[in-house]
């Protein structure tokens, strides 16, 4: 007989064990613990008088946290049939963080988290205090992976309840590209940077479907790209050639080496990858060298292009459903969070508008006041007879 707590409940509950073949757990309905174990006690002892004793079974050793990560949890990620690649890629390098993590003891001591912590003893407070390379981004990954983890233990019984672990807050995208910015980076970007650059900026393909992007998915003539696939089911789609994209890639079949000649890759790899074309690492390395160079803000990223390229398309097709299908994302909801509107001129706007209105007050008559205010609520002047008095005016 064990007394628990679920996180957010305030009530005790007691693992009372197996009988006949079923793991017995109940709410005790009590907030304090010496009440609850009373209530479980006359609970454990009902069901020992109609069962007899509970099933003995044997208990499990309690892995560290590294432990069952590499016994029992990551085969199982790997194993799993309805997980996509990509959610398979974020557990994984969740977990490489989660082992990497360190927990700090005092201010002279510290230890490896993973690798010292029992599976039962994981606390929400010490993985607040957990500190991963990267951003709030990276954090997340390693706790999303871990709660994934704790769910699992709890399923393979393990432990009996999973702490809650909370997720950082993380920094929405609001750079985009002006002009000057974009003049300076295309004037200082080496290859293959500036091609990628460019893509992204006036296609708005995602970078991972740039470096995937082969020669027969140039429509020339339609003044198309085609994106076979890409993050989501909604990836595959047409986008945009434009005519400084199109000198670019003319340019890149002139210019190839001969051992590419018959590569499909427009971005082929210098060196031998598995792929056969170029990873992000390398143009990664690239924009983050030429950011330090010129001195841009940190939250300046090269993703900040296909951002541009959504606020752009969208001020000047005024469509939100294209601009959805083009950019390759599932719902309207995602594309707004890529759309940041210029707030210059909403002066203008405002201003603009209270001129029209005091030109139509100024060439406006009582009558028509009166025929519109009936047209407009004439429900309601129809129904009181109500007449507007307008000082020193004529009421027919």
């Amino acid at each position: 007989m064990e007394l628990f707590r679920h996180h957010r409940s305030k009530v005790w509950s007691v693992d009372l064990g197996y009988y006949n073949g079923k793991r017995i757990r109940r709410s005790t309905g009590q907030t304090t613990k010496s009440a609850a174990q009373t209530v479980a006690a006359e609970m454990d002892k009902k069901l020992k008088a109609a069962h007899g004793e509970p099933a003995s079974l044997e208990r499990k050793v309690m892995p560290t946290l590294q432990q069952f990560a590499d016994a029992v949890y990551l085969p199982y990620v790997k194993a799993h049939t309805s997980l996509k690649p990509k959610s398979k890629d974020s557990y994984e390098n969740g977990t490489r963080l989660l082992k990497n993590t360190v927990l700090k003891v005092s201010k002279e001591e510290s230890r490896p988290y993973a690798a010292t912590t029992l599976l039962s003893k994981v606390t929400s407070a010490d993985v607040k205090t957990l500190k991963v390379p990267g951003g709030p981004s990276n954090c997340n990954q390693m706790r999303r992976a871990l709660r994934n983890l704790l769910s699992l233990a709890v399923e393979k019984e393990y432990i009996v309840v999973a702490p809650r672990i909370h997720l950082m807050k993380e920094r929405k995208r609001k750079a985009v590209y002006d002009a000057k910015l974009e003049q300076k980076i295309m004037e200082l970007a080496p290859q293959p940077l500036k091609d990628i650059f460019l893509i992204l900026f006036d296609a708005g393909m995602r970078p991972d479907e740039i470096i995937r992007l082969e020669w027969q998915h140039i429509l020339w003539d339609e003044e198309r790209i085609f994106v076979d696939h890409g993050k989501t089911s909604h990836a595959t789609r047409r986008v945009p050639l434009s005519d400084r994209v199109r000198e670019a890639l003319l340019e890149r079949l002139r210019t190839r080496k001969p051992k590419h000649k018959d590569c499909p890759w427009v971005f082929p790899s210098v060196r031998k990858s598995a792929t056969g074309h170029i990873t992000d690492s390398g143009f990664g390395k690239q924009f983050r060298a030429l950011r330090a160079a010129t001195g841009f803000t940190r939250d300046l990223v090269l993703y900040c292009a296909r951002h541009t390229f959504c606020t752009d398309f969208y001020d000047g097709c005024g469509n939100a459903k294209l601009t959805q299908e083009v950019m390759g994302h599932g719902s309207l909801a995602v594309t707004q969070i890529y759309i940041h509107p210029d707030h210059h001129g909403m002066d203008d706007v405002i201003n603009a508008r209270n001129r029209a209105r005091a030109e139509r007050a100024a060439t406006t008559t009582e009558v028509d006041v009166l025929t519109a205010g009936a047209a407009n609520f004439g429900r309601t002047f129809g129904r009181t007879g109500q007449v507007i008095q307008f000082p020193n005016a004529v009421n027919a």
